[in-house]
């Protein structure tokens, strides 16, 4: 698996050396590449010894990856000499003064070279006794299923409990129970009380019938701490885009509050409102002792829904109030029903197609045999559909039941582990198989930003090159791979273009992963620092929460490669500390503090191989002229430390990818600037005569940059011209921009990248109605003016035809939107429409009642607007109805009070009902 991957790619970087530093090297890498090929072709045996225990296979497999990071290590050596010949091309001067000390590098090279090939003739020699297999693949070709899309997959597809689920909504939705009452949601693991919980929680009725409600994971790491300030953060939709100009400081205020204030704000919350707490996943019960008391009964219906293994977790005679539904296994007919509709499709298994009905037909007998083996276990008849649906004929589906049938009632669990082995060694190639083991280091039940795992995996090389699309391509190929095997699950898609943004996997999946990656050295995690056992700081890879990163614990490591830490105590490191961090590829230190930074800047220094360095919500404040001799750097994210100055070869470095910084920035570009980066993130605190210059020269040599974001503090503006750079580039497609425009106009349409899909606009205080401009981008599907981005003396107009692919619009109420209008035509494929009505508005827009696409219509108002709100949309005489009464789906979202430490002025009454959802 991860071996695999990492000798493919160490030999994929011999293959793109040059080597023309020197007239020996070349000959030496032919040698080490040939050598190489040879071993690959042992591992296959190797690894099957390795998982039964073999101990001499072990030792093998270590010493081959160990080999493969001294090739990578020389591999970036000669990189540095080849970019550095570069940079002095055309200077003798500074050829002559850098000649020696090069040349001493060349020779070190060399050496290397000498110590790798005696090395690898050792490895080979040992490796002959491991049977002879064809060398793993390189690259991958996806091909996508004939059978089914994974965006179109029912992610919550319930078979088989159609009573629980009656009984379920029933105990939440009765009017006549005033009293809180708590249900739990009792069985196995991968019985699919999270998919039932889910369905019943983004319900219609469930979502109409409350006024506030909250979703979270418990798990066996969230403390009670922990588990309240999600509750507060879901309750007050803190991190939801719509609300960011409203929620910021408070979000911020959450991080740094104690428990006992937590409380008192949950409380306040809903001592006056009908609540709906969802707790998944829970197993503490003392935790769970906690928790209750904090949620209030106040004898309004409200109700608390917990999952659980644990069937003792409410006792009905300590709460008389609760109930326990016990989910089932499934019935063999239920089984097979779910397997046919995960492996098809629901459209699939109803088509009148005969073709396709002829296929089910000849499969039905076999696949009823494959279910009943499943034990009627759901999650693993969802991890046998995904196997199944890639090898869809019924001569594959023979081999499958001959490897899974057996007449052992093995515990459910390890039926879920034979599936996921099947279904691993059947994944494409050995980086589809370390991508898929390297998700299980993220925290069990942590929603995963596909965004950040596709950054990890590129620089752990565990992302091919590929001439035919880019690593980001790659890696999300991988990813819709190990969606419709159904290893892992979508949390969350952007609504309009359905991209996956977050994803997670099922305990039991993850379990398993973490097994298999610890058994094969791919990496170990240590959850507190000081309790750790010396023998798992072995590892190459180490993923580390909580504790001190400390020098003791520094000098026990053994050359780690990659380290993924969260909450650390960083404390300063000694000298002699420094040599053991020398080899990291990642450095993860993410919302940690530092302790003495600038004695760790030294330590940057010297990481010359390192691809990621991720300082987000740092308390660093200072320069960053380490990153100078960074050269291999990929990704760096200083979103919270505060960046003072950037040194010009940070710019310089070919390899850069994506770079997120906070501070007073100027790119100073030279002829070597990177031409290469994807995604920039940058929020500057700058005066008023801040120099753009430099910054557009940057963003002028881009060829792959897709996704820019601009955030302005302080007194500075963006210009106008910010737009000009991509005229001819054809790759940004994620442009957002907040701050004042100057001068304070949109160009004209042509000036704007017409690549555009995403676009954020906030506090430009745009003079000129932006819609003019903006309806003319051909490719829009999703424009958001938020807060002050228009400020002109008219409302917005939007012509026939203009916006022809826009799907999703949010707007400010700040932005004119009242005297918004549009003719008939306008906006042609307009599904869902969000209004923040966070300014007082007396009426909704005339263009409501032209966009006739429209699905969904949103809007944010504080609780004092309700009752406004309410009389203009009523079905009877509201003013607005005419404007709304087409659109299937109108949600009313309120605002608490609490965002704010003085209530807002209002000239009207409280409202004396919340409103949160209408079905039209």
């Amino acid at each position: 698996m991860m071996i695999q991957a990492k000798v493919a790619a160490a030999l994929a970087r011999l293959s793109g050396l040059s080597g023309t530093i020197s007239r020996d090297l070349p000959r030496k890498l032919e040698w080490i590449k040939k050598e190489l090929v040879l071993i690959q072709c042992c591992l296959e045996d190797a690894v099957f010894k390795l998982m039964n225990g073999d101990e001499d296979a072990k030792q093998w497999v270590k010493e081959v990856k160990e080999v493969c990071y001294q090739i990578e290590d020389m591999a970036d050596n000669v990189e540095q000499v080849e970019e550095g010949r570069k940079r002095r091309e055309g200077n003798f001067f500074k050829q002559c003064v850098d000649m020696p000390g090069e040349m001493i590098v060349i020779r070190e090279i060399l050496s290397h070279a000498e110590s790798i090939m005696f090395t690898i003739r050792e490895i080979s020699d040992a490796g002959k006794r491991y049977a002879s297999q064809p060398p793993d693949e390189v690259q991958y070709e996806y091909q996508e299923s004939s059978f089914v899309d994974p965006h179109f997959v029912d992610e919550t597809n319930i078979i088989g409990f159609e009573n629980e689920l009656k009984t379920l909504l029933s105990l939440l939705i009765n009017p006549e129970k005033k009293d809180r009452v708590v249900i739990s949601l009792v069985g196995i693991g991968g019985l699919g009380k999270t998919t039932v919980a889910k369905k019943v929680y983004n319900s219609a009725a469930v979502r109409e019938y409350f006024e506030m409600s909250a979703w979270v994971i418990a798990s066996h790491w969230c403390t009670t701490a922990g588990l309240l300030k999600n509750i507060l953060k879901e309750l007050l939709g803190l991190g939801q885009k719509s609300y960011n100009n409203t929620t910021e400081i408070t979000l911020n205020n959450l991080e740094k509050m104690q428990e006992k204030e937590m409380i008192e704000k949950i409380q306040e919350l809903l001592k006056v409102r009908k609540y709906l707490v969802v707790i998944d996943d829970l197993w503490n019960v003392e935790t769970w002792n906690d928790i209750q008391q904090v949620l209030l009964n106040s004898e309004n219906g409200s109700r608390i829904l917990l999952t659980t293994q644990n069937l003792e977790m409410v006792k009905p005679e300590e709460e008389p109030l609760s109930h326990n539904i016990e989910l089932p296994l499934l019935s063999d007919e239920d089984s097979w029903e779910l397997l046919k509709s995960n492996v098809f499709g629901s459209s699939f298994s109803s088509s009148d197609d005969d073709n396709y009905k002829s296929i089910i037909d000849e499969l039905e007998p076999i696949g009823r045999t494959l279910a009943a083996t499943c034990r009627g276990l759901p999650l693993a008849l969802v991890l046998l559909s995904g196997l199944l649906s890639k090898n869809n004929n019924y001569s594959a589906w023979s081999d499958i039941a001959a490897e899974t049938l057996d007449t052992e009632l093995t515990p459910c669990e390890q039926r879920c582990h034979k599936i996921l082995t099947l279904n691993q060694n059947n994944l494409p190639n050995s980086y589809v198989k370390s991508c898929f083991l390297y998700i299980s280091s993220f925290p069990e039940k942590s929603l995963i930003s596909t965004s950040k795992l596709f950054k990890l995996w590129i620089a752990e090389g565990l992302i091919p090159y590929n001439t035919k699309c880019t690593f980001e391509q790659t890696a999300h190929e991988y990813l819709t791979i190990l969606i419709e095997r159904r290893l892992v699950q979508v949390a969350q898609r952007n609504g309009t273009t359905g991209r996956v943004k977050k994803i997670w996997i099922h305990s039991v999946v993850y379990n398993w992963c973490v097994g298999q990656a610890q058994k094969n050295g791919f990496f170990d995690i240590v959850e507190n620092l000081s309790e750790r056992e010396c023998n798992l700081l072995d590892s190459y890879n180490l993923f580390v929460y909580n504790g001190k990163f400390d020098n003791a614990f520094v000098e026990s490591l053994c050359n780690p490669r990659s380290i993924v830490a969260s909450s650390l105590e960083v404390h300063e490191l000694r000298q002699q500390s420094f040599s053991k961090l020398h080899s990291l590829r990642l450095f993860l230190l993410e919302n940690s503090h530092f302790k003495n930074w600038k004695k760790l800047e030294e330590a940057f220094l010297k990481m010359r191989h390192l691809r990621y360095l991720g300082l987000r919500k740092a308390n660093i404040w200072g320069d960053a002229s380490f990153t100078r001799n960074l050269t291999q750097l990929q990704t760096f994210d200083a979103r919270g430390p505060f960046v003072t100055n950037i040194v010009p070869e940070f710019w310089n470095i070919q390899t850069l990818r994506n770079v997120y910084l906070t501070g007073n920035i100027v790119p100073t570009v030279t002829s070597n600037a990177t031409r290469r980066l994807h995604k920039l993130h940058l929020e500057l605190h700058i005066p008023t005569n801040y120099d753009w210059k430099p910054f557009l020269q940057l963003l002028e040599r881009q060829n792959e940059l897709a996704f820019l974001t601009i955030r302005i503090k302080g007194n500075g503006t963006i210009p106008a011209t910010i737009f000009s750079p991509f005229i001819n580039q054809g790759n940004l497609q994620f442009l957002k921009l907040d701050g004042r425009l100057n001068p304070p106009e949109l160009p004209a349409s042509t000036g704007l990248p017409s690549t555009l899909l995403e676009l954020t606009l906030i506090k430009s205080h745009l003079k000129k109605d932006p819609m003019k401009v903006l309806e003319l981008l051909p490719n829009l599907i999703l424009l958001r003016l938020e807060y002050g981005s228009y400020k002109g003396a008219t409302g917005m107009f939007c012509s026939i035809g203009g916006f022809p692919k826009l799907q999703e619009l949010k707007l400010d109420g700040s932005c004119k939107v009242q005297g918004w209008k549009a003719e008939a035509g306008a906006m042609p494929c307009l599904v869902n429409l969000h209004i923040m009505a966070y300014d007082f508005m007396e009426k909704l827009p005339e263009a409501l009642s032209k966009l006739s696409s429209l699905k969904e219509f949103h809007v944010t108002v504080y609780e004092e607007d309700s009752s406004w709100l309410a009389t203009r949309i009523n079905q009877e005489n509201g003013d607005d109805w005419c404007k709304i009464q087409h659109v299937p789906f109108v949600g009313v979202h309120l605002l608490p009070n609490l965002y704010f430490t003085e209530k807002p002025n209002r000239t009207f009454s409280t409202a004396n009902a919340y409103i949160r959802h209408l079905s039209v």
